[in-house]
C-alpha cells in the first residue's frame, strides 16, 4: 500500500487537531477544517488505510483516529512545520534572564523554571557535567585545627566545595604548599586527566600521603552522581492535558519523577545527540513510553556539557517545544561560555 501525498495531507491533519484537541479525529472533522477537497468518504477510506499501515488507531468501535507512535514519528520527521521561537517569547525569555544572572545553580534553576512555564510540559535539566569541565583554580581553606575546606573552581565559574580531614602535624604553612601544588598540577585540566602519580616526588615538601588523599578528594567531588544535579520543574503541568486527569495515570506520572535517577539515565543518554525526539514506544525505558522527551545538548565553548528537555503527553506541540528547547540551550551555553571567559 502506497504511502502517497493525499494520505500525508490526512495524516498531517490528523496529527495537528489531535495534538490541539486530545479528541479522535474523525473525517468530517478532516473535511470541514483542513480544506483538503476530499469528501468525508474519501477521507475515512484513506484513514483505514493509514490504520492498516499503522500510522493511526482507534481508541474504541465507532471513534475517530487518533496518531500511533509509528504516525506521530512519521509527522516529526517529515511532515511537521517547524518555525523560529515567537519573538514575544524571545524577549520575555531574556528577560528572565537577565534578572537571574548570578551563579551557575541559579542560571540553571532559571532555565528549567522558563522552559516549563514555556512550554507547558516537565523541564528537565541536567547540570554541568564537571567532569566534562576544565579545573581553573583549587584552594584548601583551614576550618580549624583538623578540618580543611577545598574550594574548586572550573572554567565554567561552577564551584565545589567538600570538607577533608587534616593528619596530624599538617599546619598552615604545609597546607598552603599543598594547595600550590594542586592548583598548580590541576589548571586547565578535566578530571579524566588527572592521576595521583603526576606530581614528582622530587618536587615534593610535604607528606605525598596527604597530596593524594586531597587529590582522591578533588576527583569524587567532581564525579557526576548526585541526584541534585538534575534540575526539573513543571511536573504538575501533565495534569492541564485531559488525558492525565486520571488519578491513577497522573500518580503514575509524578511518582516516576520523584526518583531522580531514572530521568537523571535518560538526560544522560541523550549526551551524544545534538537534538533528540523520542516519541512513546521509541524510549528505552518502559516507564516513559506513554510519554515523549525531546532533549538538546548545551555546551561551553566547543565543549558538551550538559542536557536540557522538556517530558509531555505523546501529542506534544513537537515544532513549538522542539524550538524552545533549542532556543534555551543556546542561551544557556552562551551565559555559561561568557562566564567561563571572565
Amino acid at each position: 500500500m502506497e504511502l502517497n501525498e493525499r494520505k500525508l495531507r490526512i495524516l498531517q491533519a490528523i496529527v495537528e487537531d489531535y495534538i490541539l484537541t486530545g479528541e479522535p479525529v474523525g473525517s468530517r472533522t478532516i473535511a470541514r477544517k483542513y480544506g483538503l477537497e476530499l469528501s468525508p468518504a474519501t477521507i475515512r477510506n484513506e484513514m483505514s488505510d493509514l490504520e492498516e499501515m499503522g500510522y493511526l488507531e482507534q481508541p474504541y468501535t465507532s471513534a475517530g483516529r487518533i496518531p500511533s507512535d509509528k504516525g506521530y514519528r512519521l509527522y516529526v520527521d517529515r511532515l511537521m512545520r517547524t518555525h523560529a521561537l515567537p519573538r514575544r517569547d524571545i524577549e520575555r525569555i531574556k528577560e528572565r534572564y537577565e534578572q537571574r544572572i548570578g551563579a551557575v545553580d541559579q542560571i540553571i534553576t532559571e532555565t528549567a523554571r522558563i522552559l516549563a512555564d514555556t512550554t507547558n510540559y516537565t523541564s528537565l535539566v541536567l547540570a554541568p557535567r564537571l567532569n566534562r569541565i576544565r579545573i581553573k583554580h583549587v584552594e584548601l581553606v583551614p576550618i580549624n585545627d583538623k578540618t580543611a575546606l577545598i574550594v574548586i573552581i572550573t572554567t565554567a565559574g561552577i564551584v565545589k566545595d567538600s570538607f577533608i580531614t587534616i593528619p596530624e602535624g599538617v599546619d598552615d604553612e604545609m597546607l598552603h604548599k599543598i594547595s600550590s601544588a594542586i592548583s598548580r598540577y590541576t589548571n586547565g585540566k578535566m578530571p579524566s586527566e588527572l592521576k595521583p602519580d603526576m606530581l614528582n616526588e622530587k618536587e615534593l615538601s610535604f607528606d605525598k600521603r596527604m597530596f593524594n588523599m586531597i587529590f582522591e578528594s578533588i576527583i569524587n567531588s567532581l564525579l557526576p552522581s548526585s541526584e541534585n544535579d538534575l534540575y526539573m520543574d513543571g511536573a504538575n503541568n501533565i495534569l492541564d492535558f485531559q488525558e492525565y486527569n486520571d488519578l491513577v495515570k497522573a500518580k503514575t506520572f509524578l511518582n516516576m519523577l520523584e526518583d531522580k535517577r531514572l530521568p537523571m539515565r535518560l538526560l544522560s543518554a541523550s549526551m551524544n545527540a545534538d537534538v533528540s525526539i523520542i516519541i512513546g514506544s521509541e524510549n528505552e525505558y518502559e516507564e516513559f513510553r506513554d510519554y515523549s522527551v525531546i532533549t538538546a545538548t548545551y555546551k561551553l565553548g566547543d565543549q558538551i556539557i550538559g542536557t536540557i528537555g522538556v517530558l509531555g503527553p505523546k501529542r506534544m506541540k513537537y515544532s513549538y517545544a522542539l524550538s524552545t528547547v533549542r532556543f534555551l540551550r543556546n542561551k544557556l551555553s552562551d551565559i555559561l561560555t561568557k562566564i567561563a571567559e571572565q
